[in-house]
């Protein structure tokens, strides 16, 4: 018993660290090329940067998992960070993950697929849109917020691959559904009928910033969402 609660608390402390490191990571890499372009980095960051990669590299276990390997989350966050700052790495753990799991949903491809550029992923997660534009857990779940947030940001994903994997007219039925949850008091929850979230709302915003960007949508379009 004390060798299990001494596993699970390395376990929660493994997982808090690569938490405290992605936060630093998306705060320094996940806004577009130039968007600090008019501002200096304080001294030191860039360094703090690299050990938080050389960090995270090393955290990586033997069979290609980062952190709670009884899901994909920790490892596709990881390995998406990893390569957003240009490493080249692999994992045998989430290509294991996708050839022996049958029921694949919104949350787990659209991870996978923003994490190792499958496009098979894609085209799997394309196939849970609802007729109303936006994503359930999988079909024939009921649209909501967040499984449409992290499809739009599949689709953002697939909108910087040269191939350009995401049909228009998918993009934008997610963009019109996404419009349509937001409350009058301005933000975004769960469903319809639920509370604004701090979280929901900003990660909202950030998606449809990214998507508009890479878009290069006119004024138009921009005033339209």
């Amino acid at each position: 018993m004390k060798k299990l609660i001494r596993k699970r608390k390395v376990m929660g402390q493994a997982r808090r660290k690569i938490a405290m490191f992605l936060v630093t990571v998306l705060l320094l890499g996940l806004l577009p090329n130039g968007f600090y372009a008019s501002a200096t980095a304080p001294s030191g960051v860039a360094q703090g940067k690299e050990r938080a990669l050389t960090w995270l590299v090393d955290a990586q276990a033997e069979g290609g998992s980062f952190g709670d390997n009884r899901i994909i989350k920790d490892t596709t966050d990881a390995m998406t960070e990893l390569r957003r700052a240009g490493m080249s790495v692999e994992s045998q753990f989430l290509d294991a993950w996708y050839e022996t799991t049958r029921q694949k949903n919104t949350d787990s491809l659209s991870r996978y697929y923003i994490a190792q550029e499958q496009q098979a992923a894609l085209l799997l997660l394309l196939e849970n849109q609802n007729s109303d534009g936006g994503f359930g857990l999988s079909i024939p779940y009921t649209s909501d917020t967040l499984d449409s947030i992290l499809a739009l940001e599949a689709f953002n994903k697939g909108l910087s691959q040269m191939e350009n994997d995401v049909p228009v007219d998918k993009a934008d039925k997610l963009l019109t559904y996404l419009k349509g949850r937001q409350n009058t008091d301005g933000g975004f929850g769960l469903t319809k009928e639920s509370g604004s979230s701090v979280e929901l709302t900003a990660r909202v915003g950030l998606a449809l910033f990214l998507h508009l960007e890479k878009r290069n949508a006119t004024s138009a379009e921009k005033d339209f969402i």
